[in-house]
């Protein structure tokens, strides 16, 4: 997680000072100078940290009259929304991350695919597997059941590499996927497995 900028963990800070009430409400606290020598930044870095404070109505700030604290409530609130702000930042790049790690996937299912479709195309001393398409019947045993429960390879000698579902495309669906009404099933197998994969498909038991 990038590390929030120094005006803001100072903030925090005060923040942080207010509702333990280390700085008591309608008290003025140190001025920018005491305030920069304290956390080690220069007085602009406590300037966009006061003026942050002030802002969300925290405290006050008067040239030449000092910084004043104006409410504990503002403060606990002020640091409430901080962590929200944080926790959001930090679902965004976890989000971000997981639709990488996804389109990584995905691009790597398609080569597997197309690799298939390739030795399919071959001449059948090399590759004997082609692709097939079939849909699944409302009245089919396997609406309802996974792929890993039904046995499909075990049963057909056929892999599925795709499931068409309304719009939806799954591209190598794994074992817990459920087959549902209509779903236009890929699969690569022999030429002599086709009518067994058929039959198993359609099959009402």
């Amino acid at each position: 997680m990038k590390p929030q900028p120094r005006y803001i963990r100072i903030a925090i800070d005060i923040a942080e000072s207010i509702v333990n009430k280390e700085l008591l409400a309608s008290t003025k606290i140190s001025g920018r100078s005491t305030l920069a020598s304290k956390y080690g930044v220069s007085p602009e870095t406590i300037r966009k940290a006061v003026a942050l404070l002030k802002d969300c109505e925290v405290v006050s700030s008067i040239p030449k009259n000092g910084i004043t604290i104006l409410s504990i409530e503002n403060a606990s609130l002020f640091i409430s929304n901080m962590q929200t702000s944080n926790k959001s930042n930090d679902l965004r790049k976890d989000i971000k991350e997981l639709l990488d790690e996804k389109a990584s996937i995905d691009n790597r299912i398609k080569d597997k695919i197309d690799h298939v479709f390739e030795l399919s195309s071959r001449p059948k001393h090399i590759a004997s597997f082609y692709p097939y398409e079939l849909q699944t019947p409302e009245d089919s045993h396997l609406v309802g059941k996974t792929i890993g429960k039904s046995s499909f390879w075990f049963h057909t000698g056929s892999t599925i590499v795709m499931l068409k579902r309304d719009d939806k495309i799954i591209l190598s669906p794994g074992p817990n996927a459920k087959f549902k009404n209509n779903d236009t099933i890929v699969f690569v197998c022999k030429a002599e497995h086709y009518e067994l994969t058929k039959n198993f498909i359609i099959s009402k038991e």
